[in-house]
């Protein structure tokens, strides 16, 4: 009996401990396994300007070089440049050569001093008395600049990036006053590109020499003008030490694009995912360039002031007649060269479509309202302007 009674409390005990144990908190479950991050993988690109450091018309190289380093990186990838300035590794002119070949991945340039690869190349850096940066930019962006750059440059194996958008360029250094056509007659000038015809359409002669000789040619009057870059390049190598007079406006030059040639096989072999921001930072580049270095012109001409430089300008007649010579230059070309052609009429095409707007915007507005035209203008221009701006192209950031 007694042994019966011991047995109900027992039980009692088990079956509280029971409920207990089923209320209590289950075992923690083993945590999984993490899967590590991607690492991200550096892509280094080496790339050559064409200009030496020091000099202001390497800043488009410099920019381009830390908005690629700012903006080209995803989760995955990060893209770099090795930069070189001009003359580390190749001379000033093989640096387009060596990126088509594959020696470096990209070459950073004036497309002007191409002439003797391709003339159509030049349209893409500037035209003596036509379009200014800001034309370019909407030409090259909305017009069809970019897709003719792609297949120009695409016969040289080379992508193109427009990088660099120079403003007008300063004056002509010379050691006599120029103001009439006349003046020019009987004047050696150094002058690189096109402008070279110009002027010896002009009744100058011109005289071929690397800017690092400029200087001395002019202090030993081995020549008696130049004219080299805008006024903070010019700055950058004293001209105002050896010459009298600059004379504005810079008629050869209008603007100075610079571009970004990329090897073909580098830009096939880039990553998907950074391609677009590599033509988003080529944008930014051209941008910031062209501010800093028309914001830089300003105390450069001051100095000039300072150091006693007698600033002219060109007259009226001179100016025609130096555009006049332009356009049958521009006709010349284009009868030799189906690729300047090409080039040719879609940007003068593109000017004069843009003619009307421009004269309205005068004085305030930008740009030369030209007088006369080359034969292979359309009388009435049409351009397929991008009207859909629900478009993600229409905004130009990031294309196709």
């Amino acid at each position: 009996m007694k042994k019966k009674i011991l047995l109900v409390p027992l039980a009692l005990l088990l079956a509280i401990s029971l409920v207990v144990s089923s209320c209590a908190a289950p075992a923690p479950a083993p945590a999984p396994a993490t899967t590590p991050a991607p690492e991200q993988e550096v892509i280094k690109w080496v790339v050559c300007d064409t200009f030496a450091a020091g000099n202001a018309l390497s800043w488009s190289g410099e920019i381009i070089t830390q908005t690629v380093k700012d903006l080209c990186r995803t989760p995955n990838y990060r893209l770099e440049f090795e930069y070189h300035y001009g003359a580390e590794m190749f001379p000033m002119g093989e640096t387009f050569e060596a990126a088509k070949t594959g020696a470096i991945d990209a070459a950073v340039g004036w497309p002007g001093f191409l002439k003797g690869t391709n003339t159509a190349l030049v349209l893409f850096g500037s035209f003596p008395c036509s379009y200014t940066p800001e034309d370019f930019a909407i030409w090259y962006y909305y017009a069809g600049g970019q897709e003719l750059c792609d297949e120009m440059y695409g016969k040289y194996n080379m992508k193109p990036f427009a990088v660099g958008g120079g403003t007008i360029e300063g004056g002509m250094w010379s050691h006599f006053k120029m103001e009439k056509p006349e003046d020019f007659a009987g004047l050696k000038i150094r002058t690189p590109g096109f402008s070279e015809d110009i002027i010896d359409m002009m009744g100058a002669t011109t005289v071929g020499i690397s800017p690092d000789e400029i200087y001395l040619a002019m202090d030993r009057g081995v020549i008696d003008a130049a004219e080299f870059t805008f006024p903070c390049g010019d700055v950058s190598i004293h001209l105002e030490e050896v010459a009298e007079y600059y004379i504005a406006p810079a008629w050869w030059q209008t603007a100075m694009i610079t571009l970004l040639a990329v090897n073909t096989d580098t830009w096939n072999e880039l990553p998907d995912e950074l391609k677009p921001l590599l033509e988003y930072a080529a944008k930014v580049s051209y941008l910031i360039s062209y501010a800093k270095w028309d914001y830089s012109n300003i105390d450069a001409v001051r100095q000039f002031e300072e150091a006693g430089t007698k600033i002219t300008k060109l007259g009226e007649e001179a100016i025609l007649a130096l555009e006049e010579h332009s356009c049958h230059l521009a006709e010349i070309e284009a009868a030799k060269n189906p690729d300047f052609l090409k080039v040719a009429k879609s940007l003068y095409n593109f000017m004069k479509a843009y003619q009307t707007w421009r004269y309205m915007a005068k004085p305030y507005g930008q740009g030369c309202v030209h007088e006369v035209w080359p034969n292979f203008v359309d009388e009435d221009p049409r351009y397929p302007w991008m009207t859909d701006m629900s478009n993600p192209e229409y905004y130009a950031i990031f294309e196709k």
